[in-house]
């Protein structure tokens, strides 16, 4: 405590004007304004009116994306990576500089250790989180794998073998760990095809891996070629989806990478997505955002060409046609996927947790969908703090957002299937904002390895816990949510695929809490259950009066 305390003095160093009084706030809903005090301390900024709690609004200074601010200026703007805006007066120049340049230091961590995350403690503790996860054995019980085809290898115990794997992965039963570490060396970072789903009734299965490296050479690895076949449960033919287009995977095998040749997997057929690089994603991203941003075109025909014009929809489209036929190819023609792109970390991701979730009914559950993410994406070893520089030190080129391409697609995904899921928007964006900018840790860091060398999880709190409290996931539930266990057929038609208004035109200045139409929806469905209550108490009520007058 004294170590941070000390540490939180020294960031102090930072601020010539911890309080600013007079500071006008520009709400960018309505234009309207408010005018208050502002605070700046060691991990937030702090606006307030001092008339009433609802008007105070406390921003982490690690949620600040970027500034604008001209020298010499009196006021500036606040890019928050939730793609907020705050803008703020101050009634002199030299005021708005010196919290600008307290600003410029805070919002730019240069250590992971620096991060609020480490010093944060609850005024209540929080409970311990309810939800519990499968194991890689309960997994296997759960998807009603046979012993005889697959088992749990420890190979990569203590990380040894692959740091972007969990310990305990899902392979078949005739690899033996030695054929496995062949394949380990065969394949970029590592990553060798493991199980990540199981169909219960025709037995096929998704896998994920990174690509062969079979380089200009086309170099061959026999165990890699008996692992992937031993993956096939029966004659057909298994499908392995690069997601990369094919000209891409072409570049790749001239630099080292490559595909799996026909000539050296004659029981599986390529085929090759259209998904881009982590960077064209970006891209597409900031341009959504200004065009989002830009309200002299609010009301015209050019606002929706830009939004077009992004390639935002574009990237939202070809990830759902990925995931589409993932699903297809596995729950309607009975034949086994593996799916890869480069690296297996990003887009890779995104397809097989995106199929899993129209796949098994229990990922559209909180619970099962929280052990999605962790699955996929965090024991997955999606690198979260090099995507969403969560310090400075990570270059910015590795920036990407390919979690919140995900998040959308599941949003998509929602719009398309309103009734069959348990949460609500709310609950995506909660765990948008929280991979970015958090309280907690689960987001830190780049792989399981790195997480379990910095005991991460036990320095820091977990956001697992904090949003099961029954008070907090209310809020996120969707009041029409009724079980649907049957798989989810998308249509991928690109006029399907919609703008996520209350993520992207977000003009509130604090976060919202609550979804006023799924509020009235929750009333209503109150009052609905109370009066079938009523019938049927009234109908055992009159069947007892006719059983008594027959007497």
């Amino acid at each position: 405590i004294l170590k941070q305390a000390a540490g939180s003095m020294d960031l102090m160093e930072h601020v010539r004007r911890p309080v600013v009084d007079g500071v006008r706030l520009t709400v960018a809903s309505d234009g309207s304004s408010l005018e208050g005090s502002l605070c700046i301390s060691a991990f937030f900024l702090i606006y307030s009116t001092r008339r009433q709690a609802a008007d105070e609004i406390n921003v982490l200074h690690t949620s600040i994306d970027h500034l604008d601010h001209k020298s010499g200026s009196s006021s500036t703007v606040l890019h928050l990576k939730d793609f907020r805006r705050l803008q703020f007066e101050f009634g002199s120049p030299e005021e708005c500089q010196d919290v600008v340049d307290a600003l410029e230091i805070f919002s730019k961590p240069v250590r992971l250790n620096q991060l609020y995350v480490f010093s944060y403690s609850p005024r209540t503790p929080l409970p311990p989180c309810p939800w519990r996860f499968a194991s890689a054995q309960e997994l296997l019980a759960r998807w009603q794998c046979s012993e005889k085809h697959w088992r749990v290898s420890t190979l990569n115990r203590n990380f040894l073998v692959c740091p972007s794997y969990p310990q305990e992965l899902l392979v078949p039963q005739t690899i033996s760990d030695e054929e496995l570490i062949k394949s380990v060396s065969f394949r970029h970072f590592c990553r060798f095809p493991i199980l990540c789903f199981h169909h219960k009734k025709n037995k096929a299965v998704l896998m994920r891996c990174s690509q062969p490296l079979c380089g200009p050479a086309h170099k061959r690895c026999r165990e890699d070629e008996k692992l992937l076949n031993a993956c096939l449960h029966s004659l057909t033919r298994g499908k392995i989806l690069d997601v990369r287009p094919q000209a891409t995977a072409q570049m790749h095998m001239s630099k080292g990478g490559g595909i799996e040749l026909p000539a050296h997997y004659p029981q599986w057929k390529v085929e090759f997505g259209k998904m881009d690089t982590p960077s064209t994603i970006l891209a597409s991203l900031v341009k959504l955002i200004e065009a989002c941003a830009d309200s002299s075109l609010a009301s015209s025909s050019s606002w929706f060409a830009r939004l077009e014009g992004s390639g935002w929809p574009l990237h939202l489209t070809r990830l759902l046609q990925a995931a589409r036929f993932v699903t297809l190819c596995i729950h309607k023609d009975a034949s086994s996927v593996v799916v890869h792109g480069s690296g297996g970390r990003d887009a890779t991701l995104q397809v097989t947790a995106l199929a899993q979730l129209l796949m098994e009914a229990h990922c559209r559950t909180v619970e099962g969908f929280v052990e999605l993410v962790q699955r996929e994406w965090l024991d997955g070893g999606h690198p979260f703090s090099l995507r969403h520089t969560h310090v400075t030190s990570a270059p910015e080129k590795e920036r990407a957002p390919m979690f919140l391409l995900f998040l959308d697609a599941v949003w998509q995904v929602m719009q398309q299937y309103p009734l069959s899921f348990e949460f609500n928007e709310l609950f995506l964006h909660s765990l948008f904002t929280h991979s970015y900018y958090s309280c907690y840790g689960n987001f830190l860091y780049d792989t399981p390895q790195e997480r379990h060398k910095n005991k991460l999880f036990e320095k820091t709190q977990s956001l697992w816990a904090y949003l099961a409290q029954p008070d907090v996931l209310e809020k996120m539930l969707n009041p029409l949510y009724e079980k649907n266990s049957s798989v989810l057929i998308l249509s991928v038609h690109a006029l399907n695929v919609t703008l996520w208004k209350r993520l992207y035109l977000c003009t509130d200045v604090s976060p919202a809490v609550s979804l006023p139409e799924h509020e009235s929806q929750r009333e209503l469905k109150d009052i609905n259950t109370a009066l079938k209550k009523t019938l049927t108490e009234a109908r055992q009520e009159l069947m007892e009066l006719q059983t008594v007058g027959r007497r």
